[in-house]
């Protein structure tokens, strides 16, 4: 229960509830045997390390385990863009979205192409950007992951009005 309200903490928005949860989520886990439990704290802490950091700030992720192979390990991409360097994310959303494309992690595979399009944003790529969004809404619609969506149109909506397009 605490992980399950912990990731609801993270989605509002309320990260330092976030980082004060996750040592319990790591304590309670290995007191219950539940390893599954510590690689999703341990990617709960990251993301909520770079969300909460400043824009144009250096965050380094801890890792204090190997990575999971069931995790995207999206937050090291996410402290890339937040200390303003898309192109360092942009190669490596680039390598990421090959390897889940080969091994057929959808989730994985589409959580870096949205972070893939955050870095087109952040390098006035907004053609490419338009592109991108119509390609991962046409796959991630049909899943039925609105959030996702939505945060797609989002970019798509940022993209146009840079382009000065009036369908935004």
């Amino acid at each position: 229960q605490h992980l399950g309200r912990t990731f609801w903490y993270a989605g509002a928005g309320d990260f330092d509830r976030v980082l004060r949860n996750v040592p319990r989520i790591q304590t309670d886990a290995e007191k219950l045997q539940r390893s599954w439990m510590i690689p999703w704290a341990d990617q709960l802490r990251a993301s909520a390390l770079v969300a909460s950091a400043p824009d144009g700030s250096e965050v380094s992720v801890p890792s204090e385990r190997p990575p999971s192979p069931h995790l995207a390990d999206e937050a090291v991409v996410a402290a890339q863009l937040r200390a303003g360097r898309p192109e360092a994310g942009l190669a490596e959303c680039e390598r990421h979205l090959a390897h889940y494309r080969d091994e057929g992690r959808v989730r994985a595979y589409w959580i870096f192409m949205e972070l893939k399009i955050r870095a087109l944003l952040a390098l006035a790529r907004f053609h490419d950007v338009c592109s991108a969004v119509e390609a991962a809404l046409s796959a991630v619609e049909p899943l039925g992951w609105r959030t996702l969506a939505w945060r797609l149109r989002a970019s798509r909506v940022e993209a146009l009005c840079r382009l000065g397009d009036p369908r935004a």
